[in-house]
């Protein structure tokens, strides 16, 4: 007896694929899991963790939103952060231990949460169950909001989704992704504006910054400039910004449907 042919999948299964990776991604806890999570930390002399139980007394702690994220991304972010802001070392609390224990970490995978707090961003590393706290940082500084800076936005993408379009990104070796994923779990928008733009102009654009290779630090400069030679000089795309509180500056660019990652680049502001 023949068995019956297999059909192509059903439309929603990819859709229910791509969810079920989102909820696996996060996972919510609540103000008084955070908060305990917090006083673990300090209680073993974390610094900004105490400083952040100073701030949140008194105050309605918010649920939080705990990603699962590989920690070798976590010390490789948090250790350029930490040199950029090596000669202002008052605008954080605990980056060095941070980066360091991100190093030192031999799981996989760990989970960020971070919280606002009214002069500061604080962000703790826990387990990947976020049953047990591992380090926190914080740092102080004005997080640009993208949506302040979108004139002449053609639409936006919701920032779920370009949070797995940077994965993709990240799962290619595009080191300035992992700077834009982190900077955009550090938002608490739900989308993003995106621009239009030619791959023409980005090409020549990123070429004369990569020949100029100024002080200021890059990241993917030469790559992102080489990508975009590789269109046609007219091929119309789409880019988003996206900017941190250390003082990063990230641009991906995107498909003109918004579906595909092509690459991505960060500077120093």
């Amino acid at each position: 007896m023949r068995r019956p042919l297999k059909g192509p999948p059903h439309p929603h299964d990819h859709y229910g694929r791509k969810a079920k990776m989102r909820e696996e991604q996060v996972l919510e806890l609540s103000a008084a899991a955070a908060t305990d999570l917090c006083r673990q930390l300090a209680d073993q002399g974390w610094a900004s963790s105490q400083k952040a139980l100073e701030d949140l007394k008194g105050t309605d702690v918010p649920s939080v939103k705990a990603r699962r994220v590989k920690s070798a991304s976590v010390a490789g972010i948090y250790e350029l952060r930490r040199d950029m802001l090596a000669s202002t070392p008052e605008r954080t609390m605990d980056l060095d231990r941070f980066a360091e224990k991100a190093r030192e970490e031999r799981a996989e995978f760990v989970r960020l949460f971070r919280i606002h707090l009214a002069t500061s961003l604080f962000l703790c590393m826990t387990s990947e169950d976020a049953g047990q706290a591992i380090s926190s940082t914080t740092v102080t500084g004005p997080l640009v909001d993208p949506t302040s800076q979108a004139v002449g936005a053609v639409g936006e993408i919701q920032t779920s989704d370009a949070l797995e379009l940077c994965r993709t990104l990240i799962g290619n070796g595009w080191s300035s992704a992992e700077i834009i994923y982190q900077a955009l779990t550090e938002t608490d928008l739900l989308s993003v504006p995106v621009w239009m733009a030619s791959t023409g102009a980005l090409a020549h654009e990123f070429s004369e910054r990569a020949k100029e290779a100024g002080p200021r630090p890059t990241v993917d400069l030469e790559r992102f400039s080489q990508e975009m030679n590789r269109f046609d000089k007219n091929q119309l795309i789409r880019v988003f910004h996206v900017f941190d509180a250390y003082g990063w500056h990230g641009i991906c660019a995107l498909s003109e449907d918004q579906n595909r990652a092509i690459g991505a680049v960060a500077m120093k502001r």
